[in-house]
């Protein structure tokens, strides 16, 4: 998890008395498994079986931040 900018955010939204909400979502949970069909329907598109099982043990879910508004840390 990326504490610093975190801790910044927090910091500058108290500082400028900003309403802050942070949300944080575990994707690997959220997704934890693909369908089976979802599976068959990459494969007869000509997605390669590599990716497929990638996608299966959750290999290429990011980590994501989304920021609402502005805010300048400098």
């Amino acid at each position: 998890m990326y504490v610093h900018t975190i801790t910044k955010i927090i910091e500058v939204s108290r500082e400028y008395k900003l309403p802050l909400c942070l949300t944080f979502i575990d994707l690997k949970k959220a997704f934890k498994s693909l369908e089976t069909e979802a599976a068959e329907t990459l494969l007869t598109q000509g997605i390669p079986t590599q990716y497929i099982k990638k996608v299966k043990r959750n290999e290429c879910w990011p980590t994501s931040i989304v920021y609402v508004g502005t805010l300048d840390c400098s």
